[in-house]
């Protein structure tokens, strides 16, 4: 979220798609499908499994990542991105907290480690960011953020390989 929300103006910018204002209208639009993807997961967390919701968000996370690779130069597609991002980012964290509380107790010291990892994350992809831009172009951010999306993608098949083995029924738990 703040990686991408905090660099969108910037790489709109530099990728000569967008003008200052119109990079800040964009910024704008990510954080505003951010806001409605949120409302709208809400009821979709009661028709879905956590586990497809979060599928449903990788997928989507990847498809806007492999789209802004493909057509950078397009300014309608850094728009469609920036929007799409958003909503797919959405629920990506509080349907973690609710799969994770449908797998295991969820005390206190698991939620600090919860907010403590999230705060981490936050505070070091947009700092990694910023590095491999000057390094490398606005390009860079966008590979840097599909291989942070595709280790978290790893890191949720394993986890839920994990719950199988254990025979905790992950998919046919309720979402909450």
């Amino acid at each position: 979220e703040l990686g991408f929300g905090g660099w969108i103006y910037t790489y709109a910018l530099e990728t000569g798609t967008a003008n200052a204002i119109t990079a800040g209208y964009m910024t704008s639009l990510f954080w505003g499908s951010l806001t409605l993807g949120r409302l709208l997961s809400i009821p979709l967390a009661g028709r879905l499994q956590p586990r497809t919701m979060l599928t449903i968000d990788l997928v989507g996370l990847v498809f806007f990542l492999l789209l802004l690779l493909g057509w950078a130069d397009v300014p309608g597609v850094v728009w469609i991105v920036a929007a799409g991002y958003g909503l797919s980012m959405a629920s990506v964290f509080p349907t973690l907290m609710t799969l994770a509380s449908v797998t295991m107790p969820i005390t206190g010291r698991v939620t600090s480690a919860f907010m403590v990892g999230s705060s981490l994350g936050s505070m070091t992809i947009p700092w990694l960011m910023g590095q491999t831009f000057e390094l490398s172009g606005p390009q860079s951010i966008v590979l840097l953020l599909l291989v942070a999306t595709l280790a978290a993608a790893a890191v949720f098949g394993a986890f839920v390989l994990a719950a199988r083995r254990q025979e905790v029924p992950v998919a046919s738990r309720s979402a909450g």
